[in-house]
């Protein structure tokens, strides 16, 4: 409402000191400067979908593009049946609660250092 009548009254205003500056009279408001009943930006919904589906195409891209570039050896079947490679050893998972008992713990995580005799 204040800014329809701001840009009411600057129309106003204009009209008059044109008129005077440029030595013209025929200066007019086409259409005075009116409130909308429902407003124009932000639309929340489609705001909202549009970050949504701009987000899930981009979630999807991205794993994509991360599936593509790996490079990780996952099985022993890769080295041997598709690369002609022999295995020299397989290392197993490794689980993380065991490893944080095994840092944790005061056993030690190392053997005797090499005696001489």
């Amino acid at each position: 409402n204040t800014s329809a009548a701001v840009a009411n009254l600057t129309a106003e205003v204009f009209k008059k000191k044109v008129g005077k500056i440029m030595s013209i009279n025929n200066v007019s408001i086409v259409s005075p400067a009116s409130v909308e009943k429902s407003p124009v930006s932000p639309r929340k919904a489609l705001n909202l979908l549009a970050g949504l589906v701009v987000g899930l195409l981009l979630g999807i891209g991205l794993a994509f593009i991360r599936e593509i570039t790996d490079t990780t050896v996952t099985s022993e079947d890769y080295l041997t049946d598709t690369l002609g490679l022999t295995a020299l050893g397989i290392v197993n998972e490794i689980d993380q609660s065991d490893v944080k008992k095994r840092v944790f713990s005061k056993q030690k995580l190392y053997g005797n250092s090499p005696r001489r005799v």
